[in-house]
């Protein structure tokens, strides 16, 4: 029983050690891209899909995704910054 005791502690420790702010940012920008997947993944799978709307719906994914790849770099940038500061 102790012994499940220490071990659980360690595991609450360890999980605590391991939630940092890089990868709690990295969930919120992963949920964030998987919103914006869905709904074309799903107008996609449809039978009486309208391939120029899915077309369309692709090259405005394609950019929202653009931009969050940008932002994702410029946050990188600062995250790497701080770690050089004192």
């Amino acid at each position: 029983m102790l012994l499940a005791m220490v071990t659980g502690t360690k595991t609450v420790e360890m999980m605590h050690n391991s939630i940092t702010f890089t990868f709690i940012v990295t969930l919120v920008i992963v949920r964030h891209i998987l919103d914006l997947t869905k709904p074309l993944t799903v107008s996609l799978q449809k039978k009486a899909m309208d391939l120029l709307k899915a077309k369309e719906e692709i090259v405005l994914l394609k950019s929202a995704l653009t931009e969050i790849c940008k932002l994702t770099l410029i946050l990188d940038t600062i995250l790497s910054m701080k770690k050089l500061l004192p």
